[in-house]
């Protein structure tokens, strides 16, 4: 074996390499090295690489070759790198396996080390033309691994601030629907007002007492305004009450409000009472008051219910809008689950939708079977319950193909919106057809009770035959 020339530990350091020497030309080469994974044969390399959602480079080389030798450091430094963003495979040309790879995918063995992509179509690989140094490898993996989200997520109405979409040279007068739609925050003018919509309303609510001149008040306006859009539909409300009105004074006075803003919350239920609001005294920052106003929901309040898809009323109010993300589940028939099992499926959809509230994400589900251009447009043919993540205005989807958890689906949904998942555009760039059907009772289905004759399905029996002298050949 050869030994290793003695270094300045330093250098060592600098680099950040450790060097190694293969010795033999076998897959041991990188059986030490944790962020690299050897692909052995063809099925390994199926089942790990083309069934994989996931970015690979796959470098191809025999564990000879000294060229090779010399990019082990690197690789594996790559991998540790972009760790569960790109994932680093190699294939020894020289075994049984990677040859039957090599065949299968048409790979060039003309030098070595050979890299290439596997990207979200894997029955396309692409060459990379020259990887020769750490810094050539990094720019590489950053402009592809950029260049594959971004693509992702414009099909999926996501990050609109990206390539072509980005305008902001043409503002209508007014604002744009979109402005307008997130300004959900409720004003308060009077103790009419203040009753119908806080004290007689059963949903967790913010109250801020604010004065217009206040310096304070300006800037916490837009964080709160942007808290407001957020909670939205969620069981929770966010009000604003100018204390320097008039009308407003007597509120003011009864909640002995002396500073601005003075932010109150009340839990959920109806009516109120004045002693069961508390103040606030947590980040003034959106997301803070977000994840503090929808903890009160799950405490006391009444979490959003998993709307039905029953109408295509239902699918433009939940899912209509730019930068947004439908995800529809389709359960299984309630003859097949029962009403106990379907409640089991929708408290799992529920708990997962509260780890991605106040996000980009709205959840839907009907009965698979009763939406069959919907479930054929994006897909869900093979089998319930299934799930999708949908954007109406890109007309784009995107798959899930794991295993109906609440695990899995946080980690398809976490997917699609770091570009992980792969996405696919509709064939017809418009919204499917959506039936029209009845809501569920919440009870259990009935078997049918239709009449049917016996003969009919399974044909007559001997019985029958002896008893009207014979068979029908015979007659």
């Amino acid at each position: 074996m050869m030994m290793l020339s003695k270094q300045p530990l330093l250098l060592i350091a600098i680099l950040g390499i450790i060097i190694t020497v293969a010795v033999s030309a076998s897959s041991s080469w990188y059986d030490d090295k944790e962020h690299v994974t050897v692909l052995e044969n063809l099925q390994h390399f199926q089942e790990t690489v083309v069934a994989s959602p996931n970015l690979w480079m796959i470098q191809f080389c025999s564990a000879n070759d000294e060229n090779c030798q010399k990019m082990v450091p690197n690789y594996e430094v790559m991998g540790n790198m972009y760790r569960s963003l790109i994932y680093m495979g190699v294939v020894d040309l020289e075994s049984p396996g990677g040859r039957e790879i090599v065949e299968q995918y048409q790979i060039s063995t003309n030098r070595q080390p050979l890299f290439y992509w596997f990207l979200d179509d894997k029955s396309k690989p692409s060459k990379i033309d020259s990887l020769q140094d750490m810094e050539t490898m990094v720019g590489h993996v950053m402009s592809t691994m950029a260049t594959t989200i971004t693509e992702r997520a414009r099909a999926l109405g996501i990050a609109m601030q990206m390539g072509p979409d980005k305008d902001t040279t043409k503002k209508p007068k007014g604002g744009s629907k979109k402005e307008s739609k997130e300004k959900k925050t409720v004003t308060i003018t009077g103790e009419a007002e203040w009753e119908e919509k806080v004290m007689n309303n059963p949903l967790v609510t913010m109250v801020a007492f604010a004065a217009p001149w206040c310096g304070h008040c300006k800037m916490l306006k837009p964080e709160y305004d942007e808290a407001a859009a957020k909670v939205d539909g969620e069981g929770a409300q966010l009000v604003w009450v100018d204390a320097t009105d008039d009308a407003n004074k007597d509120l003011a006075n009864q909640f002995q409000v002396q500073g601005f803003p003075t932010v109150l919350v009340f839990p959920g239920g109806a009516p109120k009472s004045v002693g069961a609001a508390r103040q606030y005294q947590g980040e003034r920052k959106a997301p803070e008051m977000v994840k503090y106003i929808l903890a009160e929901v799950d405490k006391s309040g009444v979490p959003k219910e998993i709307p039905e898809l029953v109408s295509s009323h239902v699918l433009q109010t939940e899912c209509k809008g730019t930068n947004h993300i439908c995800v529809l589940a389709a359960l299984p028939h309630i003859l097949d689950s029962g009403a106990a099992g379907r409640n089991n499926y929708r408290d799992l959809i529920a708990n997962v939708q509260k780890k991605f509230r106040g996000g980009a994400y709205s959840f839907l589900w009907f009965q698979g079977g009763d939406q069959p251009e919907l479930e054929t447009s994006l897909e869900m043919t093979f089998g319930f319950p299934a799930m999708v993540a949908y954007s109406m205005d890109r007309h784009a989807f995107a798959v899930m193909r794991g295993s109906f958890g609440e695990k899995s689906i946080s980690s398809f949904l976490h997917g699609v919106t770091s570009g992980r998942v792969p996405v696919a555009k509709l064939a017809k760039e418009k919204v499917p057809k959506i039936e029209t059907t009845e809501p569920w009772d919440g009870q259990d289905a009935a078997p049918p009770e239709e009449e049917f004759s016996l003969d009919d399905i399974m044909g007559s029996s001997d019985d029958d035959e002896e008893a009207s002298g014979g068979s029908k050949e015979e007659l």
